[in-house]
């Protein structure tokens, strides 16, 4: 059962991921800095663990992780496409658009 707690620590995990993308991405940018590599680790840690609490108040890794990695691509790819600029073809916003389908499906 998804109750309020297990909801909030599911999008806590999944800011978590989103800040770890956008440091990782910053630092593939510019290999040299250290700064965004250790702020990726640290935010891919901090998911992990709110990650962690998900699941052991859940015990439903099935769904809860479905709807954690398809929500956890939508703010992948608004990142990559809000924040960095990266195209995305008519193909890939169809990709798009049946993950949503499915995240209702799951939640039903």
């Amino acid at each position: 059962m998804m109750t309020k707690f297990i909801v909030l620590w599911l999008f806590i995990s999944i800011a978590f991921e989103c800040f770890g993308d956008y440091f990782v991405k910053k630092w593939s940018l510019d290999s040299a800095s250290i700064r965004m590599f250790v702020y990726s680790i640290v935010f891919y840690n901090l998911m992990l663990l709110s990650w962690m609490i998900v699941i052991w108040k859940s015990k439903e890794i099935s769904i809860v992780g479905t709807i954690w990695l398809l929500l956890g691509h939508g703010c992948l790819i608004m990142v990559g496409a809000g924040i960095f600029h990266e195209p995305l073809t008519i193909k890939q916003w169809c990709g798009i658009g049946l993950a949503a389908v499915s995240l209702v499906l799951m939640t039903i």
